[in-house]
């Protein structure tokens, strides 16, 4: 068996009411003769297959959708699948994957879900892997949502959104690699295909959603001491497949799917999104920039406009603010005084405020005793003409 790029390659599509005009074909052939270790001619014939892998080996938990179907000869498989190879060959119990396989020997509705290995020395694994035949009625050769979602300790399948298989024996743990391939080597698990035989595995679309183990690099521009994601995407809560839409900002606001905002990419990550206008420019709070982080400076505009306050408004008063006369009144704002008078109410706008109550007159204070002393009175009596004696009162 040999992997040869001329069994990938993109086809136009024939289908009826087909959902795309083209989908990439990844095929497996049973050459009638000759082969890279074969001379032309010998008879003994020789297997081409196909494969692709991701270049990077780091993926730590994902979730994989594919919309494909499988069609073709008895003797192949075709398949979608995490890998991490054993620290040596010969240690194939070491193994960590993750797989979806078709077989096109088992029944046409049949799936392979397993956790590898799924065999030992001795005899299989029967935890490990799991045959579940497709719900609804569907079989392989229709196209169908394909979907594995790895996380801590589970690798769980799902077929057009149905929940299909969950396995959380051996489930992968280490960083992995994500590996696509469609092969036969006539072995007791595939199978033996036919001399002239073909089968191929027909892809429409590829979703991922992934964590990368990758160190950030040498940090070359300022950081934000904050953890966790900015802006929170979804692939599932969308109209659109392959198309993610954003629920959830920093402020911990939800958006409706009806107003979220949406982007298109080729493959769906989990994307951070950040708005280009000023809040101005959106009238309305339920629009999907309303909450999220303004621009440091918005332009000028040629005539005023009122700016959308970010706040709620505050709550109605239990009177009328035209019972207060002007914005510079201590209550203007403020808690507003106890209801007045009925009477009150049914006075004509320009009344703004109640009159005052008249109030009689003070009176006036009684005499307060003087804090100082008396000033001396010095009085003098003449008795005789020689002798003068001077009394204090």
């Amino acid at each position: 068996m040999v992997n040869s790029f001329n069994n990938i390659y993109i086809e136009r599509s024939s289908d009826p009411n087909a959902n795309g005009k083209t989908y990439m074909v990844m095929r497996t052939v049973r050459h009638s003769s000759g082969g890279p270790s074969q001379p032309s001619g010998s008879g003994s014939g020789f297997q081409s297959s196909a494969e692709f892998e991701s270049r990077l080996t780091s993926y730590q938990f994902l979730s994989l959708r594919m919309l494909a179907r499988t069609r073709g000869s008895p003797g192949a498989v075709t398949a979608m699948f995490t890998y991490r190879p054993p620290p040596q060959p010969q240690q194939q119990a070491l193994v960590q994957e993750a797989d979806l396989e078709i077989r096109t020997l088992d029944p046409p509705n049949y799936v392979q879900y397993t956790n590898q290995p799924s065999w030992n020395a001795t005899s299989d694994i029967n935890e490990a892997t799991k045959n579940v035949s497709m719900p609804n009625g569907k079989k392989w050769s229709d196209w169908a949502i394909y979907r594995m979602d790895w996380t801590p300790g589970r690798s769980t399948w799902f077929v057009n959104g149905i929940e299909v298989s969950r396995i959380s024996f051996q489930a992968p743990r280490d960083p992995s690699q994500v590996m696509f391939n469609v092969w036969s080597d006539g072995g007791s698990w595939s199978g033996v295909m036919g001399q002239g035989g073909k089968a191929e595995m027909q892809v429409q679309w590829i979703d991922m959603v992934y964590n990368s183990t990758d160190g950030a690099g040498p940090v070359t521009g300022p950081v934000v001491d904050k953890k966790g994601c900015a802006n929170i995407c979804s692939i599932d809560e969308t109209t659109k497949l392959g198309t993610p839409v954003l629920i959830s900002n920093p402020n911990g606001r939800l958006f409706p799917l009806r107003s979220a905002l949406k982007t298109s990419i080729p493959f769906s990550y989990v994307i951070s999104l950040r708005p280009r206008y000023p809040f101005l420019f959106y009238p309305r709070p339920h629009h999907p920039a309303y909450f999220t982080q303004p621009p440091a400076r918005p332009p000028p505009l040629p005539f005023p406009l009122l700016q959308p306050s970010r706040h709620p408004p505050p709550r109605p008063h239990p009177l009328p603010l035209s019972l207060y006369p002007q914005p510079q009144h201590p209550a203007y704002l403020t808690q507003p005084p106890p209801i007045p008078h009925p009477l009150l109410l049914s006075l004509p706008q320009r009344i703004r405020q109640p009159p005052p109550h008249p109030t009689p007159p003070l009176p006036p204070p009684p005499p307060q005793p003087s804090r100082h002393l008396p000033r001396p009175l010095a009085i003098m009596f003449p008795f005789s003409p020689s002798t003068q004696e001077q009394y204090l009162f």
